[in-house]
């Protein structure tokens, strides 16, 4: 009987705590073509499914009371472009080691009785460097979810970063990085679909190394 109970209590909490996993409790690297990713959340643990379709390796990504899969993934040698929660990168050269990092923005969680839109958004910003580490290239994405439907922004930027630790992007008129005591920081904004809003935010990039 309490064997019985056990499991069904099991059973309760998987459902329970089983769903979409949230892009802003993960932070992956690519190296050597093998996608590897940590998880910040200590209620659920990822469970990662992955196919490719043509060019693009599509990375599943749920989060389970009993889930038990890390997240270290071969990519394939044909694929050109990476999905993961619902955003598309190009995958660049493997000799480089790629950093990818989400950012929240905006969590608007109405109560069921106003029959009103939930919205979220964040961004999420594949970033890698050259040697050494004079220059670097970026795909940022926002993703806007809610309920169901979901919708992206990318942006593309190639960077120098002169001497004196100032950076130059290709686009003079949208730098949004900054270097401040060896960090590197990200100015973010974005605007509300279902509500009016302009969220600016800015945060520090996570590297394994500063600039000095």
């Amino acid at each position: 009987m309490k064997k019985y109970i056990v499991a069904m209590l099991s059973l309760c909490f998987s459902i329970l705590y089983a769903g979409e996993a949230d892009p802003q409790f993960f932070v992956f690297t690519i190296k050597n073509r093998i996608l590897t990713g940590k998880q910040f959340e200590s209620a659920r643990t990822p469970v990662v499914k992955n196919s490719l379709q043509k060019d693009i390796f599509i990375v599943d990504i749920t989060a389970e009371f009993l889930g038990k899969e890390s997240i270290n993934l071969p990519i394939p040698p044909q694929a050109e472009k990476l999905k993961l929660f619902d955003c598309v990168f190009d995958l660049p050269p493997s000799d480089v080691t790629v950093y990818i990092q989400t950012f929240p923005l905006v969590e608007i969680s109405k109560p069921w009785y106003h029959f009103s839109k939930n919205e979220s958004q964040c961004a999420l910003l594949l970033i890698y460097f050259d040697q050494p580490q004079s220059e670097f290239h970026a795909q940022l994405v926002y993703r806007g979810k809610s309920g169901k439907e979901i919708w992206t922004n990318s942006k593309r930027f190639n960077c120098k970063i002169s001497p004196e630790k100032q950076i130059i992007c290709n686009d003079k008129s949208c730098n949004i990085f900054f270097i401040k005591e060896g960090d590197l920081y990200i100015n973010l904004e974005t605007t509300g679909k279902y509500y009016k809003y302009l969220k600016k935010s800015t945060f520090c990039i996570s590297l394994p190394f500063k600039f000095k």
